[in-house]
C-alpha cells in the first residue's frame, strides 16, 4: 500500500504562510482548502518557471472540478458538523461560519493541520493529484521539446509558436497520466501514454481488407510520433457524410463493425471514432485482441461480450441514462454521472446530486443522418466481410498474429464507470480519516483483485496491460451459424437505436410514431418470429429496465435465458398458447423445431449438471412443465424419454438447498403433480410419483420444525439464517404445493408440516397492514406476487381451492383483497405489478365466491390491456415472461384464468 510521509508533509505544507488567495476560486467553494497545497508544490517542490506555470493556471479550471469531487462530501460533513456541536457558541448563521472558516484556513496554518491531521486520507489525495498534475505538464512540455523536429516534418507545422496542452483529455491511468491534448503551430495533437498504437494497426489491417474487397479507404495511415512508452497522434476532426457517400457509408461501417470484431477491441464507444473524408477511423484500440472468457449464467446460450456489441460500436444499452456506443442516431444527451451541486445555506450546506454534463457526438452533430434508416446496409457490409475472411481465413490470420506479436493490449476488467462509481463511494469522510480504512474499502471488494484494488486506491482507473496471446482458437467462434446470430444482433441494435432517437424527439415531434396500438399479441408474435430466431434456436432478445429512479433508467438488449421467468420457457408458452388458438401450419413446423431444440438441450442440461436449479421459474421444473405440456400437442418426445429424466432429477433432489417456487424442489413438485394429474401412462405416472415422494422427503428433512420453514443463508455472511414468508421464495408458496402432494401421497408427515405452517402464516398476518413481512429478518411490507400480500393470498388460495378447509384463510383472503382491488403500481407485470395482483385477485375472488370483487379485478385487467397497448414500442418493451409482457399476453390468450400455476 503505497503511502506518504504523512505527518512530516502535512506539517512542511500547511506551516508554508505563502500568500495563497491568488488560487481561490468563487466557482469552486472549496478552493480554499487546497490553496495551500498548490502553492506548496508550484513555488517550493517545483519552482515553476513562466511558460509551465502559464500552462499549469491554464489546467486549473478542470483540475478544480476534478478535485471539487474529491474534497466536496469530506468538507461538507465536517463544516456541517462542526457548526451544529457548536451552534450554542456560535452566534452568526452558516454562511458567515462558512466564510469565517475559509478566511481562517487560509490565514492559520493551525486549523489547516487540525483538518488535515484528521483527514490524513484526503490531504494526500490532494496533494498527489496535483502534483502529478504538474509533473505531467512539464514532462509533456519536455516530450515536445525532444521531438520538436520529428513533431514539425510529421504533422506539417510550419512554427511553433505558443504551446498549449490541455490535461484530462480521457481517464486517469498510471501516475495521473491521461491523454493530453497538445496544441501547436495550428496543429492539435494527442500525447498518449502508451507503448504502441494499435490505430495505426488497426488502420493498416483495415485497409488491406476493404483493398481485397474492392473498397478504397481515404484514410490510409494516422500520423504519429512514437516514443518510448507514449506517442503523439494527430486531432482528426469529424467531418460527417456527404450525401453523394451516404450508401457506400453505411455499408463500410458494416465492413468497419466486422473487422473489429475480428481483431476483438471492445471500446469504440462515441469518443473513440471519428467519421472524416469519407473514413470511419477507430482512434483508440488500446484493447486489441480481447478474447477473455468468462463464466455466464445457468441456462443462457450465448454470452454477448464475445458479439458484436463487445465492440461498443453498436447502440445496445444506456450507461448512467446515455447510449454512449460508437454509432448512434441521438446527438446531445444528459449523462447522470456523480457530481455535486453545492448550496451554502443558512443552516448548513445542502449536497444535490446532478447530472455530471451533457455529452454530445460529434459525428451525429455534423451529419445529422439517422443510422436505423440504414439497417439494409449496414448488414450488407458486415456480412459481405465476414465472407470474405472465409474466402481468405488464413491470410488474416496470419497478418493478425504477426501485427500483434510481442506486443501488449489492455485488460479491461471492469468497466470504468464501475470503477469511477467505487472511487465516488470512496470518498466518504469516514475513509478519508485514515490510509487504511480507505485501502480496506477497496480491499473487502471481492470482485477486485489485488492490482485493481492499489490502483483505485492510488486514485487512478486501473490500467492492466499483458501480452497479446491470440491462439488458433479464438477464430473457431467465426463461423456461418454465428454470422447470422451476429445479423439478428444487429438489426436488434439498429431497432434499439430507432426506439432510443424516438423518444429523445418525442417533444420535438421529429420522426414520431403514432402510439402503437397495433402492438397486439399478433404484432407481437410476427415479432418474436422475425427479430429473434435464429437457426431453430430462440434468442429472444430481451430490453430490460436494469436501474430506475426518477431521473433516468438503465435500458440494455440481453439474451434471454431458458428458464421460465426471464427466458425462452416463457416465450414457448405464449407461442403454443397462440397456435392452439390460431393454428398456422407452417410457423408450427419451425416451431416443433424449436421444441425440439429445446428438449434435447434440457436434457443435456439436467444430465451433465446434479446441481441444477430445480425451481418452476427460475429452474429445470418450469422447463419440464412447459416441454411436457408442449408435447401433448407436437409429440417431440416419448415418455421413455421423460421417464430417464426424472430418475436423474430423483436422484439429484439432494443437491437442492433452495426448497422454494422460483427456484428449488417446491416448484419442481408443482411441475410434477401437474404432471401426474394429466398422465395417462401408467409406467410414466409411477415414475412422477416416484419423483414426488422423493422431493416430499427431501422438503420433510430439511423442514425447521422449530421456526416452522426452510432456512436461507445470507450470501455475504453465512452466519445469518432467515426465513422467508412471501410466494415465489418462501413458506406461502411451499406450502400450497405440498398440501397438493399429501392429496397424492396421503403421507401424514407433510400433511403435519401444511397445517403448522399455516398457522405460522396466519400468525404472521398484520391486520392494520393486511400484509405479512418479507422474511424473519426484514419487516417490510409488500404488495407483489413474489413478496408480500398477492403471492401470499395467492398461495393460501390454491389451499382452499384444492379442498383445504379454514374459515379463517377465507377472511384473511377477503381482507386483503379489499385492500388489493385499490392498490395500483406503475409496472404492469406479472410479478411486481399490476397485472399480476389483479390476476390473482380475480383468482382468489373466485375462491371465497364475492362475484362483486371478481368483477372489479377484471375491470382493473381490461383496464391495464388498454394501457399496454400504448407502450412504447415492442423492442423496448421487456419481452420476459414474469417481469414484461410475454406473460401478460399468454394470460390474456387463457382469458386472465388462473386454471394452473402463475
Amino acid at each position: 500500500m503505497k503511502t506518504i510521509d504523512s505527518t512530516n508533509l502535512i506539517s512542511a505544507v500547511v506551516h508554508r504562510q505563502d500568500n495563497s488567495l491568488k488560487w481561490l476560486s468563487k466557482k469552486h467553494k472549496f478552493s480554499f482548502v487546497w490553496a495551500n497545497i498548490i502553492e506548496y508544490l508550484v513555488s517550493n517542490k517545483h519552482d515553476l518557471p513562466h511558460k509551465e506555470m502559464r500552462i499549469f493556471k491554464s489546467n486549473i479550471n478542470s483540475l478544480y472540478s476534478s478535485c471539487m469531487s474529491l474534497v466536496t462530501p469530506t468538507m461538507a460533513f465536517h463544516l456541517n458538523t462542526l457548526y451544529q456541536q457548536n451552534q450554542e457558541n456560535i452566534e452568526t448563521d452558516f454562511q458567515t461560519f462558512y466564510k469565517e472558516f475559509r478566511d481562517t484556513f487560509i490565514s492559520d496554518y493551525t486549523l489547516r493541520e487540525d483538518v488535515f491531521s484528521t483527514y490524513p486520507e484526503l490531504f494526500r489525495l490532494i496533494y498527489n493529484f496535483f502534483d502529478q498534475s504538474i509533473y505531467n505538464i512539464k514532462e509533456s512540455i519536455y516530450l515536445v521539446d525532444v521531438h520538436r523536429e520529428e513533431l514539425k516534418n510529421r504533422f506539417n507545422i510550419e512554427e511553433f509558436d505558443e504551446l498549449s496542452i490541455i490535461l484530462g483529455e480521457g481517464d486517469v491511468h498510471k501516475a495521473g497520466k491521461s491523454t493530453s491534448r497538445v496544441s501547436i503551430g495550428g496543429k492539435t495533437l494527442y500525447l498518449k501514454w502508451r507503448e504502441c498504437s494499435f490505430e495505426k494497426d488497426f488502420i493498416q489491417f483495415q485497409n488491406k481488407f476493404l483493398k481485397n474487397m474492392g473498397i478504397t479507404n481515404k484514410i490510409n495511415d494516422l500520423k504519429e510520433v512514437e516514443g518510448s512508452n507514449y506517442y503523439f497522434q494527430e486531432s482528426i476532426e469529424p467531418e460527417g457524410i456527404f450525401e453523394e457517400e451516404h450508401n457506400d457509408h453505411y455499408y463500410q461501417l458494416g465492413a468497419f463493425i466486422f473487422i473489429a470484431y475480428l481483431m476483438g477491441i471492445t471500446d469504440l464507444h462515441y469518443e473513440n471514432i471519428i467519421i472524416a473524408n469519407g473514413s470511419i477511423i477507430a482512434i483508440d484500440c488500446e484493447t486489441i485482441a480481447t478474447s477473455k472468457e468468462r463464466e455466464i449464467a445457468e441456462y443462457i446460450d450465448y454470452d454477448l461480450a464475445k458479439s458484436v456489441y463487445s465492440t461498443f460500436i453498436l447502440p445496445f444499452s444506456t450507461v448512467k441514462g446515455a447510449v454512449l456506443s460508437g454509432i448512434s442516431s441521438l446527438s446531445g444527451q444528459t449523462m447522470y454521472v456523480n457530481d455535486y451541486k453545492i448550496n451554502i445555506t443558512n443552516r448548513g450546506i445542502d449536497l444535490v446530486n446532478r447530472p455530471l454534463r451533457t455529452i454530445s457526438n460529434l459525428n451525429i452533430e455534423k451529419d445529422k443522418t439517422l443510422y436505423f434508416l440504414h439497417t439494409d446496409e449496414i448488414i450488407k457490409g458486415f456480412e459481405e466481410s465476414y465472407v470474405e475472411f472465409f474466402k481468405n481465413k488464413n491470410q488474416y490470420v496470419d497478418l493478425l498474429q504477426t501485427m500483434l506479436a510481442d506486443k501488449k493490449h489492455r485488460v479491461l476488467k471492469k468497466n470504468t464507470y464501475d470503477y469511477n462509481t467505487l472511487l465516488w463511494e470512496s470518498y466518504h469522510p469516514y475513509l478519508m480519516t485514515s490510509y487504511e480504512e480507505r485501502y480496506k474499502f477497496f480491499e473487502k471488494i471481492s470482485l477486485l483483485d489485488k492490482d485493481e484494488q492499489i490502483l483505485l486506491y492510488n486514485n487512478e482507473i486501473p490500467y492492466i496491460e499483458e501480452f497479446i496471446n491470440i491462439q488458433e482458437k479464438y477464430f473457431d467462434r467465426f463461423s456461418y451459424d454465428d454470422l447470422e446470430r451476429q445479423k439478428v444482433l444487429i438489426k436488434e441494435s439498429l431497432a434499439f437505436d430507432k426506439v432510443m432517437y424516438l423518444a429523445s424527439n418525442e417533444k420535438n415531434n421529429l420522426l414520431v410514431e403514432p402510439a402503437i396500438g397495433d402492438c397486439e399479441i399478433d404484432k407481437y408474435k410476427d415479432y418474436l418470429l422475425s427479430n429473434s430466431v435464429v437457426d431453430n434456436w430462440i434468442t429472444s432478445i430481451e430490453t430490460g429496465v436494469t436501474h430506475e429512479d426518477a431521473e433516468y433508467k438503465e435500458i440494455e438488449l440481453n439474451i434471454m435465458p431458458d428458464t421460465l421467468y426471464l427466458g425462452k420457457s416463457g416465450v414457448i408458452k405464449f407461442l403454443w398458447a397462440y397456435y392452439d388458438r390460431k393454428p398456422n401450419k407452417q410457423e408450427e413446423i419451425w416451431f416443433k423445431n424449436v421444441l425440439k431444440s429445446f428438449w434435447i438441450k434440457l436434457k443435456k442440461h439436467i444430465i451433465t449438471n446434479p446441481k441444477i436449479q430445480t425451481g418452476f421459474y427460475d429452474g429445470i421444473g418450469g422447463l419440464l412443465h412447459t416441454m411436457y405440456f408442449a408435447n401433448k400437442k407436437y409429440s417431440i418426445f416419448h415418455d421413455i424419454e421423460l421417464i430417464q429424466i426424472l430418475m436423474v432429477i430423483k436422484k439429484n433432489i439432494s443437491y437442492d438447498t433452495q426448497f422454494d417456487v422460483i427456484s428449488g424442489s417446491a416448484g419442481l413438485l408443482n411441475a410434477l403433480i401437474d404432471m401426474y394429474h394429466d398422465s395417462s401412462s401408467e409406467e410414466l405416472k409411477n415414475q412422477l410419483l416416484d419423483c414426488i415422494t422423493g422431493v416430499e422427503t427431501h422438503l420433510i428433512i430439511h423442514f425447521d420444525d422449530i421456526n416452522c420453514g426452510w432456512s436461507f443463508e445470507n450470501p455475504s455472511d453465512p452466519n445469518d439464517i432467515f426465513y422467508y414468508y412471501g410466494y415465489s421464495h418462501g413458506l406461502s408458496g411451499i406450502i400450497p404445493q405440498l398440501y397438493r402432494s399429501f392429496l397424492i401421497t396421503n403421507n401424514n408427515e407433510i400433511k403435519q408440516i401444511v397445517d403448522k405452517s399455516v398457522k405460522k402464516i396466519i400468525m404472521l398476518y398484520d391486520n392494520i397492514e393486511r400484509n405479512w413481512p418479507t422474511s424473519s429478518s426484514v419487516d417490510t411490507y409488500y404488495t407483489n406476487w413474489c413478496h408480500g400480500s398477492p403471492g401470499v393470498i395467492y398461495g393460501l388460495g390454491i389451499l382452499l381451492k384444492n379442498g383445504y378447509v379454514s374459515k379463517e384463510i377465507n377472511n384473511i383472503i377477503y381482507e386483503v383483497l379489499l385492500r388489493l382491488v385499490k392498490e395500483e403500481k406503475p409496472n404492469l407485470c406479472l410479478c411486481h405489478g399490476s397485472y399480476g395482483n389483479d390476476i390473482i385477485g380475480k383468482y382468489c375472488s373466485e375462491i371465497i365466491g364475492d362475484n362483486k370483487l371478481k368483477t372489479a379485478f377484471e375491470r382493473k385487467l381490461d383496464d391495464n390491456w388498454l394501457k399496454l397497448l400504448n407502450t412504447d414500442s415492442i423492442i423496448k418493451v421487456n419481452k420476459s415472461y414474469m417481469t414484461g409482457i410475454t406473460g401478460i399476453y399468454y394470460w390474456k390468450l387463457n382469458n386472465n384464468n388462473l386454471h394452473h400455476i402463475l
